[in-house]
């Protein structure tokens, strides 16, 4: 096909005819790229492709246009000096107004693909200026310029830049996720690089050094923090946190300030999870509820629906089947969202009896979409929805298996990371070791008391 009869099927009149879609020279084909349904944001047809041309990214003629945004991810040849290739793992976008979408998602691409930039989430609109450039653009929600987002050639780490990692195609060295940790000695989350023989924090947030959360007694209501998680809404990254105490907090990362924060009360509070809508669901497990709060109407919106579950401990949102899950002390529930964000509701729509008991941690399998980790008293599982199955899963050896606190797998590179109480510890249910399995090593963190530990990603 001629570059003319391309742009004619692949770019919109209004962008050829200013002049933003030049016919350039030297087409790499990227190879992998892969779309998904964004539930909050419309969905469009998977497996799109794109050509990566020296100034301009073009998505092929069956990409869809007219949804209202979602994500790719994949890895393209990056052309310029140095060669090499630009890892793009999941890029987010918005549409707003007829025909963003296109271009925020042409620009986008471009800067991870020749710009060689881990790119977050968020929107690129600005138009393109010289090969590999976008005037105005920026990476966002991670996506730093410079070397450690470059991918050089000859092997070089890439996605991070730095070592630690497992070796991928053509020798690239793929660096581990950054890890976020709840020390309950410090009372503090802690975002940590596992790269390099010390784990060095890298940004850090306690409620005790907020004043804003004045309100809210941080006193009291963040003791024995108890979840740290990832999320993206709306292009921004947020910082999900609870404490046995009773505080609740959505955190925007990396700026520290709070979305939305409450005090749920003493009922040992062990989870939450922020929904599409803005709306942030909360478990605590010696009060035995899941509660669904309001939090999209600001950021001290204290009406819930409450649902009673025994022991409720973990709660997690899959955005593949719009499901919200809970785990507790002897069954897995689903429950479907309903009703406005100011006025949520929940109904149940399956209860499964988990192998044994004491039903402790719950998200995602990232290496299989759909699948749940679920922990309990003895052993780790997954569990595939569709088979409503739980598959027993062997991290070292029995010993390894028990009364595991937090597990996860990292989407880089496939490694799982979980925490295990010490014998001997500060407290009966910490440790100050960071445990890796599928490449097995484990760090310690001296002085700590760490009670979970994630994978730093918002990948659900």
């Amino acid at each position: 096909m001629s570059c003319a009869a391309h742009q004619a099927r692949t770019v919109p009149a209004a962008e050829r005819a200013a002049g933003r879609a030049p016919c350039t020279t030297r087409p790499i084909r990227c190879t992998g790229m892969s779309g998904t349904p964004s539930p909050s944001w419309g969905g469009f047809r998977p497996q799109q492709t794109a050509t990566v041309r020296t100034s301009q990214v073009r998505i092929s003629p069956s990409a869809h246009r007219g949804g209202a945004g979602g994500r790719l991810g994949g890895t393209c040849p990056r052309s310029g000096p140095g060669g090499g290739e630009g890892v793009v793992r999941e890029i987010r976008w918005r549409a707003v107004g007829s025909g963003t979408l296109w271009r925020g998602t042409r620009q986008a691409l471009l800067a991870a693909a020749i710009c060689g930039l881990a790119v977050g989430s968020g929107s690129a609109r600005a138009p393109l200026v010289g090969p590999g450039r976008v005037a105005g653009g920026r990476p966002v929600a991670g996506g730093q310029a410079g070397a450690r987002g470059q991918a050089p050639a000859g092997g070089q780490a890439v996605a991070g830049g730095q070592a630690g990692g497992r070796s991928g195609a053509g020798g690239r060295v793929v660096a581990e996720s950054r890890i976020v940790a709840v020390d309950q000695g410090s009372r503090s989350v802690v975002v940590l690089d596992p790269s390099g023989d010390d784990a060095k924090v890298r940004w850090s947030w306690s409620a005790d050094q907020d004043p804003g959360l004045a309100d809210l007694r941080p006193a009291t209501s963040w003791t024995n923090p108890s979840e740290a998680k990832s999320r993206q809404l709306d292009g921004q990254r947020y910082l999900l946190t609870a404490a046995s105490g009773g505080l609740a907090a959505v955190v925007a990362y990396p700026t520290a300030e709070v979305h939305w924060a409450t005090n749920a009360g003493d009922g040992n509070v062990h989870s939450l999870e922020l929904l599409p809508d803005g709306n942030v669901a909360v478990v605590a497990s010696t009060a035995g509820w899941l509660r669904l709060y309001a939090a999209s109407q600001g950021p001290r919106a204290d009406h819930f629906v409450e649902y009673p579950l025994d022991g409720a401990h973990g709660v997690h949102f899959d955005p593949t089947s719009g499901l919200l899950w809970a785990v507790g002390d002897r069954e897995l529930t689903a429950y479907e969202v309903s009703g406005p964000a100011a006025a949520p509701g929940l109904t149940k729509v399956r209860t499964t009896a988990l192998p044994e008991g004491d039903g402790h941690d719950l998200g995602p399998v990232l290496s299989s979409p759909g699948r749940l980790w679920v922990t309990t008293g003895r052993h780790v599982w997954q569990y595939a929805p569709a088979q409503n199955t739980f598959t027993p899963v062997r991290l070292s050896n029995a010993e390894a298996d028990e009364d595991v606190k937090s597990v996860g797998d990292d989407p880089r590179t496939g490694r799982i990371l979980a925490i295990t109480p010490a014998e001997g510890g500060a407290c009966d249910w910490c440790t100050s070791v960071l445990t890796f399995y599928r490449r097995d090593a484990t760090r310690t963190l001296n002085g700590t008391q760490l009670y979970k530990a994630r994978w730093w990603t918002s990948r659900q």
